[in-house]
């Protein structure tokens, strides 16, 4: 293919446990073609691997059965690792990012990126508002505490959150506002869909 590279594998093993009495068995019983994705790619193509699943017939007990599958896990369409990878790069990127990674047919409605910044545009109005008179006006405190009213709070140093606090007691709006931001980061984080909707 021009856009990836497909290979198929099998596992090596010869014998396996049966799954209803724990017996041995090595008859194979037949083969079938899965599909799966991979995280490591060759000269920059994708690579899916076409496993050749087997199935195996215990001799003592007569059940046929699937023999099991480490490196996917069962019933899925992608390894382990390219799932880790996929949970890393979440972490790290944009939900449109991410999904272009595994799904690129798919349209983003909600971008996690995109929301914060809105978040943080609206904080910095109300900054900008107070501020009045520009860099070389009476509230240069302000203008100078720009990008540190727009870090999360979990990434301040304590000199920040002292210098913070000292705006937030001259400034109650922007207080406000910042206490609104955090909220808001804090709830996009929470991972129960119905204590999320509570606190939205």
């Amino acid at each position: 293919m021009e856009d990836h590279f497909e290979v198929t594998v099998i596992y090596r093993r010869s014998e396996v446990t049966c799954s209803r009495c724990g017996m041995t068995a090595t008859k194979e019983h037949d083969r079938r073609l899965q599909h799966k994705q991979d995280r490591r790619t060759l000269r920059d193509k994708v690579i899916f691997l076409t496993l050749m699943k087997r199935r195996f017939r215990c001799l003592w007990c007569g059940k046929v059965f699937t023999e099991p599958d480490e490196v996917f896990g069962s019933r899925r369409r992608s390894s382990y690792r390219f799932r880790e990878y996929l949970g890393q790069e979440a972490l790290h990127q944009t939900v449109r990012r991410t999904v272009q990674v595994c799904l690129p047919q798919a349209k983003v409605e909600v971008d996690k990126f995109h929301l914060i910044r809105h978040i943080n545009r609206a904080m910095d109005k109300v900054r900008s508002r107070l501020q009045g008179g520009g860099r070389r006006g009476k509230r240069r405190d302000l203008f100078r505490s720009k990008y540190t009213l727009l870090k999360g709070t979990e990434r301040l140093a304590d000199w920040e959150k002292r210098k913070l606090n000292q705006l937030f007691y001259c400034y109650l709006d922007l207080k406000r506002a910042w206490v609104l931001k955090e909220s808001f980061r804090t709830w996009y984080r929470e991972m129960d869909r119905m204590r999320a909707e509570e606190m939205l």
